[in-house]
Order: structure tokens, then C-alpha cells, then sequence
């Protein structure tokens, strides 16, 4: 048990350092899909204009809007690997119910 704080450390520390080597991409606003995940607010003049958020349409739209007038050259967006959230918990699922799962195939087939 005493070991497991300063490997959380660890882990967390390698986490958040491929985080944003890996996953952060700046990119122009031309390039923005509904869906893509802000990093950084975006700030004009000292003034934040949109928060680090998941974008809607709307917000594509502004921020596109912003670079054709000329004050917005580009944003920080965060990348990820889809469905992974999905592929962990089915095999977490299948890890502790293995067992219920081969009951349930007998019963099936």
C-alpha cells in the first residue's frame, strides 16, 4: 500500500505528459468539425470569447466566422482514440463475468 500513491503519481504524470504531446493539435478554425474538443478558451483582445468545450455547430460557425475577419488564426483542439471508453469496459465486463457469460451461452444455444 505504500507504494500505490507514488505510482499513481507516476501513471498520472505519464498521462497528462502524452496528453499533450500527443493529443493536443492546433489547428485553423477552417479545419473545425461539430464534435471536436477545445483545449484552450479562446481569447481575442484579452476578451475570452469561447470556453474549452466540446463544439456545436453554432460554435464552428463563430469561430469560423472570427478567422474570415481576421482575428482568429488558430485553435488548440484535443484529439482522442475513439470507442476506447467502450472497448475498456467490455473487457472489464467480460474479465469479472466471465463465468455468467458462458452460463448464459448454455442456456442459448
Amino acid at each position: 500500500m505504500i507504494f500505490f500513491p507514488l505510482g499513481m503519481f507516476y501513471v498520472l504524470s505519464f498521462v497528462s505528459i502524452v496528453e499533450k504531446s500527443c493529443f493536443l493539435k492546433t489547428i485553423e478554425p477552417f479545419h473545425l468539425t461539430e464534435g471536436d474538443w477545445l483545449a484552450k478558451d479562446v481569447i481575442i483582445q484579452r476578451k475570452t470569447v469561447m470556453e474549452a468545450k466540446t463544439l456545436e455547430k453554432d460554435d464552428v460557425w463563430k469561430l469560423r466566422f472570427l478567422e474570415g475577419e481576421g482575428k482568429l488564426k488558430k485553435v488548440t483542439i484535443k484529439e482522442g482514440v475513439p470507442f476506447v471508453p467502450s472497448f475498456l469496459f467490455a473487457y472489464i465486463f467480460i474479465i469479472f463475468f466471465d463465468s455468467l457469460l458462458k452460463v448464459l451461452e448454455t442456456f442459448l444455444y
